[in-house]
């Protein structure tokens, strides 16, 4: 071949050249002459799933009942009963083995009523009708009500069957349009080489340096070492999971009950109290969770234990301890407001008891003036009356000596 000269650097960039075979999506599609796999079958399987009735589908698959024959059945033998006088009700006698055996078993549990209550299901009633087209003939009660039982399920199943069939169909034309394409690329790809030696020549050696010794070794150090790294990312993931439940299971066992012991022991201390002032004492263990946040690491889980609880309990009998002085002090005050009250009020009933004597006493008329008329004083009855009482006879006092 002759040599030639390189191609422009856009060309050269824009050439589809990879390192491996060609990638195509869902079947491998060759390259050439061949052409691709015949899907008319698939299309044509598919389409007719799809277009399909349902009661086909459902015969296809099993899922419904075809009609039963006609049972030949022949009534019980009927007799006029013989008159009889009244007598006292008994027991209906027990069918017999013949007729028992004359009656075939309902193939679906109903009921049948009337006006006046529950009646005996009919063996020997046979129905026919049309339904979609088709016609069903001699078909016993129960198995009409067996069907109209079914036919709820069966049309589940029969939508079920055919969703899923509509979905591989989507599937099966994505791949086969993106097998398509590969493929109309593929072959321009290959009139390209073929009817440019230069670019022939461009893209072998392209594909040469890419798939050197050197360069798949590259490529699958590289891939290890992704593997390496995802499976250390799961194992860390998976440590880090135990050791937080191994965490939550020792604050769960060690640490919050004698949180909650202290709450127990100090109840006159507000739990959101202690709640506040362990997060506060905890504050310099936390760091940085790998999970993002922060957390207690498991190395300073311990100090959980031998030096946040008893600082906490220490400030929780401090704390107690304060609030038991501000208590008494509080009774102490209230108890002196009491007696000083007491006192006060003692000293009015005194002074209404000495207000009542003087009132009492006459008053001596001055010269030859006659004494007014002085009326009866009211019965004092409270301190107030008392002191009203005082102060009228003062009044009345001022009037007489003016």
């Amino acid at each position: 071949m002759p040599e030639t000269s390189s191609l422009p650097s856009a060309a050269a960039a824009a050439l589809p050249v990879t390192p491996t075979a060609p990638v195509t999506t869902g079947e491998t599609v060759a390259v050439g002459d061949q052409t691709p796999p015949d899907t008319s079958q698939t299309f044509a399987s598919a389409q007719e799933m799809v277009s399909a009735k349902p009661e086909d589908l459902a015969k296809r698959y099993g899922l419904t009942d075809e009609p039963l024959a006609a049972e030949p059945t022949d009534p019980a033998p009927t007799t006029e009963p013989a008159a009889a006088e009244p007598v006292e009700p008994q027991a209906a006698a027990p069918e017999t083995p013949a007729a028992l055996s004359d009656a075939p078993p309902l193939e679906s549990k109903f009921s049948l009523y009337d006006d006046q209550g529950e009646l005996e299901i009919p063996t020997n009633v046979k129905l026919s009708f049309q339904s979609d087209g088709k016609e069903y003939k001699d078909l016993r009660l129960d198995r009409v009500v067996r069907m109209a039982q079914s036919a709820p399920a069966l049309q589940r199943q029969l939508s079920t069957v055919q969703q899923q069939h509509v979905t591989a169909l989507s599937e099966r034309e994505a791949r086969i349009a993106a097998a398509e394409q590969s493929l109309q690329e593929q072959n321009a790809l290959a009139e390209a080489l073929l009817a440019d030696p230069a670019l022939y020549q461009e893209a072998a050696a392209r594909f040469q340096a890419m798939n050197s010794p050197e360069q798949r070794l590259a490529r699958i150090q590289q891939q290890h070492a992704r593997e390496r790294e995802q499976l250390q990312q799961r194992v860390s993931g998976m440590e880090f999971q135990q050791t937080v439940a191994a965490s939550k299971q020792f604050v769960e066992t060690r640490i919050a009950p004698s949180v909650e012991a202290l709450t127990t022991q100090y109840p006159d201390i507000d739990p959101s109290d202690v709640q506040a002032k362990f997060h506060e004492l905890t504050a310099g263990l936390l760091a940085p969770s790998p999970a993002g946040g922060v957390w207690v690491p498991p190395q300073r889980l311990p100090d959980l234990e031998t030096s946040v609880l008893p600082q906490l309990t220490q400030w929780a009998q401090a704390r107690s301890q304060k609030i038991a002085q501000r208590t008494a002090v509080s009774t102490a005050t209230a108890q002196q407001e009491t007696a000083k009250a007491k006192e006060q009020t003692r000293k009015a009933q005194l002074d209404a008891q000495t207000a009542t004597r003087r009132a009492a006493r006459p008053l001596t008329p001055i010269g030859n003036a006659p004494s007014p008329d002085v009326p009866k004083p009211k019965p004092i009855k409270t301190t107030g009356d008392a002191v009203e009482a005082s102060l009228e006879r003062i009044r009345q006092q001022i009037a007489g000596a003016a």
